[in-house]
């Protein structure tokens, strides 16, 4: 191969595999008696309408890349709801999303831990749903 064809084909590769970063990944694991089929998460970002995540027990997801405010919410029994924001400062970082949700003193609540370029370590607390 000539050089000049040697060095686009490496180009080439370098472009292909930098275009292919990791997505964005989400686990969840939820506590003891917490069921899964009546819990449910929604993130909501600047440029979409409200969008449910899909995942399963104790198995990684991946989920859509989007910069500025992301509002996750967390529905259980359709009655508690918890909710925080994440603020991505740019499209093309990716982020690991570990979310465990429990019951501690008769209160749901979760452990936020993202990590990436724009990471939050945070515990959040359920609450009744205001009918």
């Amino acid at each position: 191969m000539k050089p000049a064809k040697n060095g686009l084909l490496v180009l080439s590769a370098f472009l292909l595999l930098s275009a292919c970063k990791d997505p964005n990944q989400l686990k969840v694991l939820l506590g003891h008696g917490i069921s899964l089929s009546k819990f449910r998460i929604e993130l909501q970002t600047q440029d979409t309408l409200l969008r449910k995540v899909s995942f399963r027990r104790d198995s990684v997801a991946v989920i859509p890349d989007a910069p500025g405010r992301n509002e996750w919410r967390f529905f259980y029994r359709d009655s508690i709801t918890a909710s925080f924001p994440h603020i991505k400062t740019n499209g093309g970082d990716r982020h690991e999303y570990n979310f465990l949700v429990y019951e501690k003193d008769s209160l749901m609540m979760a452990d936020i831990a993202i990590r990436g370029a724009s990471p939050l370590d945070t515990t959040i607390v359920f609450q009744q749903v205001q009918r």
